[in-house]
């Protein structure tokens, strides 16, 4: 394997090919990534700019057996659905809410695959915005996790922030996808209905 520096410079590659920035595409974020590989995000950093000082073995090793621990995670996410009625019924109220732009209520117990099928109609369409909430969610984490998902600027106020994500909407072939809604309080489900339906007029 190539050495540069002492660095295995196959798993550099292979490190950063999936570890950066969400905006240009890459999967994990290199702070998240610091922080399963136990370093913290100065040292990976450095590792990127090719000037850690500390021992690169013991870090590529850490590497070396997380990337592979990731590449599992991967291959199980990448296991196929199996096709059914309710995933058909689910896939088509979101292709109506997005070619409509219209709203769509997706409700079942749990198991039935609403995740999955939200989870499949992003990565098909290429363009649906997939939101997962919990119950933290307030109003300013909602607007702010929309506005990331966007690519937008989350500094200011939240009216400057709603501003920024109806400009960014409007015009737009896409739709928001907000799973697990049901921990959103009526003000925030309000919220979504007036900004991303109503002035953004986005499914």
């Amino acid at each position: 394997m190539d050495k540069k520096d002492g660095m295995n410079e196959e798993l550099y590659q292979k490190f950063f090919a999936l570890v950066g920035n969400p905006d240009e595409g890459k999967r994990i974020s290199q702070a998240k990534a610091a922080q399963a590989l136990g370093y913290s995000s100065a040292v990976v950093s450095a590792y990127k700019n090719r000037t850690y000082n500390g021992n690169i073995k013991a870090f590529e090793d850490a590497v070396q057996a997380w990337l592979k621990r990731e590449e599992r995670r991967i291959e199980r996410l990448q296991i196929p659905t199996a096709e059914t009625d309710t995933l058909g019924s689910i896939r088509k109220a979101l292709s109506i809410a997005q070619d409509e732009a219209d709203i769509a209520v997706i409700v079942g117990d749990a198991g039935t695959g609403k995740t999955t099928a939200l989870r499949n109609y992003a990565a098909e369409s290429h363009s649906a915005i997939f939101i997962e909430v919990d119950a933290s969610f307030t109003k300013n984490v909602l607007v702010a996790s929309i506005a990331r998902a966007l690519g937008l600027d989350t500094k200011g106020g939240m009216s400057v922030v709603i501003s920024r994500i109806v400009d960014a909407l409007k015009g737009r072939d896409t739709v928001i996808m907000i799973d697990e809604a049901e921990y959103l309080s009526d003000g925030s489900l309000e919220l979504v209905r007036r900004v991303i339906n109503d002035k953004a007029q986005t499914g």
